[in-house]
C-alpha cells in the first residue's frame, strides 16, 4: 500500500506533487485535483491559476524540469497523462518570459 503524502494540505509545495506522482505511478493508485470556480478564494484558498503559477515556479526550480519530465514522459507512454508536459513546459517558458498574469479560464 503506497504511503500517504498529502494530509489536509490547502496548498502542497511541488516536491510533494512530483512525490506524489511519483508515488501513485509505482503502486497504481489515482487521484486527481479538485480546484473550485474561485468561491474558495475568499476563504484564503488560492485560485486555481495561483496555483499552477506556483507550481510551475518551483518545479522550474526544484525538482527541475528534467525530472519532472522524466515522470511525465513515462505517465504519457503508459497513456496515464493525456497532455505532453513538454507542451506545458513550453507554454510556461512563454508566458513566464511574456510577463503576464495567467489567463483564467472562463
Amino acid at each position: 500500500m503506497c504511503t500517504q503524502i498529502i494530509d489536509d494540505y490547502r496548498i502542497i509545495s511541488t516536491k510533494q506533487l512530483v512525490r506524489a506522482i511519483r508515488e501513485v505511478n509505482s503502486c497504481s493508485e489515482r487521484f486527481c485535483f479538485i480546484l473550485g470556480s474561485g468561491a474558495s478564494v475568499s476563504s484564503g484558498i488560492p485560485a486555481g491559476s495561483e496555483l499552477e503559477r506556483r507550481w510551475m515556479e518551483e518545479m522550474e526550480h526544484e525538482p527541475g524540469f528534467e525530472e519532472v519530465r522524466l515522470i511525465a514522459d513515462k505517465l504519457k507512454s503508459g497513456n496515464h497523462l493525456e497532455y505532453n508536459f513538454h507542451e506545458i513546459e513550453e507554454a510556461w517558458k512563454k508566458y513566464r518570459d511574456s510577463g503576464n498574469p495567467i489567463s483564467k479560464q472562463p
